[in-house]
């Protein structure tokens, strides 16, 4: 019996597997393997064939030294802030500040972080048919 791709697999649809054997040599067909990408459910916020994303992301802290030697921090771009801002007083030695970090690069280690937003996931092929 032959198999009827149009069928099982009509133009657009995705053929997953962890074997790396593109699907035209198992069913036929014309296939586009999609890379490095999620796949996400269309719906009423993700249109059909949108796509977006990053694989990280940058936090940029409101902290700083200012021009005279003091610590701020500004609380303006907090939720709820009733202030601008707050400032304390840069010392020589290490001390330990507000944030439980130490010493003169607190403004280095604080001022952003590139971070992975990747969830847990399983690598596999994944392929689309074009025609």
């Amino acid at each position: 019996m032959k198999l009827n791709i149009d069928f099982i697999y009509p133009v657009g649809s995705i053929y997953m597997s962890t074997n790396s054997t593109n699907p035209n040599v198992l069913f036929g067909g014309s296939w586009e393997q999609i890379k490095d990408t999620f796949l996400l459910a269309c719906g009423n916020t993700y249109a059909n064939g949108s796509t977006g994303g990053s694989r990280t992301a940058t936090i940029n802290y409101p902290i700083g030294w200012t021009s005279d030697g003091r610590l701020s921090i500004n609380q303006s771009r907090f939720s709820g802030a009733t202030s601008s801002s707050n400032t304390w007083t840069r010392r020589t030695t290490a001390e330990n500040y507000a944030t439980g970090m130490t010493g003169s690069s607190i403004s280095e280690q604080l001022k952003s972080d590139t971070i992975s937003i990747m969830p847990p996931y399983l690598a596999v092929y994944v392929w689309k048919r074009t025609a």
